[in-house]
């Protein structure tokens, strides 16, 4: 088990994943299926970054994936959101799908 596992136990709370958020800044990576959800959504990467690093942002939804058993979190602002988990013994920001809330 590496010091970065020891330190980071998932699943995280509310807290924790922003304080890892503003701490990793734009070590973000994205899936495939995030980059087409994004421009199918009128998002730009800045917007992704920014729901990111928004200090109003909130943790909406914690869940286990069934298939892969990562932990995937949802991020909110007022109007925008992402579906994120953390890979590299959590110094990266993997986005799985960004959104507009109410779309």
């Amino acid at each position: 088990m590496s010091d970065a596992d020891k330190k980071h136990k998932e699943p995280l709370n509310d807290l924790a994943v922003r304080k890892l958020l503003m701490k990793l800044g734009d070590a973000v990576t994205f899936s495939k299926h995030a980059l087409e959800r994004k421009n199918e959504r009128a998002l730009t990467t800045v917007d992704i970054i920014n729901i990111l690093s928004s200090p109003t942002a909130r943790v909406v939804k914690i869940e286990q994936d069934n298939k892969t058993d990562h932990w995937k979190y949802n991020l909110e602002t007022n109007s925008m959101g992402v579906c994120l988990r953390f890979v590299a013994d959590f110094t990266k920001i993997y986005v799985i799908t960004a959104y507009r809330k109410g779309k």
